[in-house]
C-alpha cells in the first residue's frame, strides 16, 4: 500500500472545532454517519449474489462455522438451519436487516480521519475551508500513522479507490481474517468516481465497542505537523493567530495565491 508523504486537512479557523487541530493539536475520527456522501462506508454483502443452487451449502457452512466458533452448540444446528432457510425466503427483508446491523456497527465502532494527498484543490478550499478564508494543515503521514499505531488501536489506512461501479461483494460463509480485512477495507476505502478530485487518503480506527467522543478526539505530538497553508482570502487577524502558533512550534507557513491567468493555486513561503 502506497502512502502519500503528506496528508492535508482543509479547515476553517472560524469554526471552534476546526481550530482545535492547532490550538489543541487534536484530530477527529468521525463516524461514517457524519459524512456528506450517503454512499460512503455504505457497502455491504449482496445476498442476491448467492445463487439458489448455493443457498443450502451456504447455510450449512455458516451454521457449522457458528458452532465451531462457539456462537451456539450442536443441539441448535437444525433450529438455526431452518431459521436461515426461512430468512432467505424474503431476501429483500433479510438484505435490509443485514445492512442495518452492518451500518450501525460501523457508525458505532469505526473512527475515520480523512485527508487528501493534495493541498491545491480549488473545490476543497471552497467546500472545507470556508471559501478559501481558512487554512490547510499538512501532516507528516508516516509520523502520524506510527504515532497512532503506538496508541494500540486497530488501525488501517491508505488511499481511497474511486470506482465507476458499486462494489459487488458476495457473502462468504466461512471467511478468514484476511477475507474480513479485505472486506472492511473495501467498505471504508471505496467511493464513487464523482469524488475523485479529493484524492482522499484515510486512517481508520476500529474498536469492538462503541467509540466515545473522547476516543474520537486524539491529541497528537507537534512532530506530526509538516506545514500550514493559509487560504487566499484569509482574514488578517486569523492569519496572524495561525502564524503565531507556527512561529512558536517551528512549523513552516505558506500563503496560497492565484497563478496569474490560470485556474491554479500556488503557495508562497511566508515564514
Amino acid at each position: 500500500m502506497a502512502y502519500p508523504k503528506t496528508i492535508y486537512k482543509y479547515r476553517d479557523w472560524k469554526d471552534l472545532n476546526h481550530k482545535k487541530i492547532l490550538t489543541d493539536q487534536q484530530i477527529y475520527f468521525a463516524s461514517p454517519n457524519q459524512f456528506n456522501d450517503p454512499f460512503d462506508c455504505r457497502i455491504t454483502d449482496n445476498l442476491s449474489l448467492i445463487s439458489p443452487d448455493e443457498i443450502t451449502e451456504f447455510i450449512n457452512t455458516k451454521v457449522a462455522v457458528a458452532i465451531r466458533n462457539g456462537i451456539f452448540d450442536e443441539s441448535q444446528r437444525q433450529f438455526k438451519t431452518n431459521y436461515l432457510i426461512n430468512k432467505f425466503r424474503d431476501l429483500p427483508k433479510m438484505q435490509a436487516e443485514q445492512e442495518k446491523i452492518t451500518f450501525e456497527t460501523q457508525d458505532d465502532c469505526y473512527g475515520i480521519f480523512s485527508g487528501s494527498s493534495r493541498w491545491d484543490s480549488i473545490l476543497m478550499w471552497s467546500h472545507y475551508a470556508n471559501k478559501h478564508t481558512g487554512f490547510c494543515v499538512g501532516f507528516k503521514e508516516i509520523v502520524l500513522r506510527n504515532y497512532l499505531f503506538s496508541l494500540g488501536h486497530i488501525i488501517k489506512g491508505g488511499q481511497i479507490s474511486y470506482s465507476e461501479d458499486y462494489p459487488q461483494m458476495k457473502p462468504i460463509a466461512d471467511f478468514t481474517p484476511n477475507d474480513s480485512l479485505m472486506k472492511a477495507f473495501t467498505q471504508t476505502h471505496t467511493k464513487s468516481k464523482e469524488w475523485f478530485y479529493e484524492d482522499e487518503c484515510r486512517i481508520v480506527k476500529a474498536f469492538e465497542t462503541k467509540l466515545t467522543l473522547e476516543q474520537r478526539q486524539i491529541n497528537i505530538p507537534i512532530e506530526c505537523f509538516e506545514e500550514i497553508i493559509l487560504g487566499i482570502s484569509i482574514d488578517e487577524p486569523d492569519q496572524n493567530e495561525i502564524i503565531a502558533f507556527c512561529n512558536k512550534n517551528n512549523i513552516l507557513v505558506y500563503k496560497a495565491e492565484k497563478v496569474p491567468f490560470k485556474f491554479l493555486i500556488r503557495k508562497k513561503l511566508i515564514k
